[in-house]
């Protein structure tokens, strides 16, 4: 369901991610589910692996019941404005550990606020646009967990976060291009 924006680098046998939920750790070994670019990743510095270049990328959903693309812009976690966000709701996440309703409507403010900048193509049950606004983007991500956590998720993960290079795309986008 994430948007593939290319390779993925990693730095040795384990990653450490940083998001709203604090650690969490990445174990990147062998399998299906195996990350990396195949190239030695000691090469590459600390720039090319923990500076993300971009400021927001595109998380798609495919299309909306009008065939129109269902798309949400998201800014990375740890990013200066998710931190500073993050710390003006502190006091009330630290308040609320122990009331999970209370504790996730905060943290859907902190990711509507810091997190979730703009979507596209997301219609209410009459098939209208629904406007996105911080009151709309609190509202979905109370209401919708699993939209909460693809959010989340995706923020959370660097490489998407990553500029594109020609090697990066597929024959068809590369044709696309040029």
């Amino acid at each position: 369901m994430h948007h593939q924006p290319g390779k993925k680098l990693i730095f040795g046998p384990e990653c450490v991610a940083s998001c709203v939920f604090g650690p969490v750790i990445h174990s990147l070994g062998s399998g299906p589910n195996q990350r990396g670019t195949g190239r030695n990743n000691m090469e590459s510095t600390f720039d090319e692996l923990f500076v993300s270049p971009l400021e927001t990328a595109t998380l798609y959903f495919g299309e909306n019941k009008k065939g129109q693309e269902l798309a949400f812009t998201v800014r990375e976690t740890g990013s200066p404005e998710h931190e500073k966000v993050q710390r003006k709701y502190s006091k009330a996440l630290e308040r609320s550990r122990r009331n999970p309703t209370r504790h996730r409507a905060i943290m859907a403010k902190i990711v509507a606020e810091s997190i979730l900048i703009d979507w596209k193509g997301v219609l209410d049950e009459d098939g209208n646009e629904v406007p996105c606004t911080l009151e709309k983007k609190i509202e979905a991500l109370t209401k919708y967990k699993k939209l909460f956590i693809e959010i989340i998720d995706f923020a959370s993960e660097a490489t998407n976060f990553q500029a594109e290079t020609d090697e990066d795309m597929t024959p068809e986008e590369d044709t696309e291009k040029n």
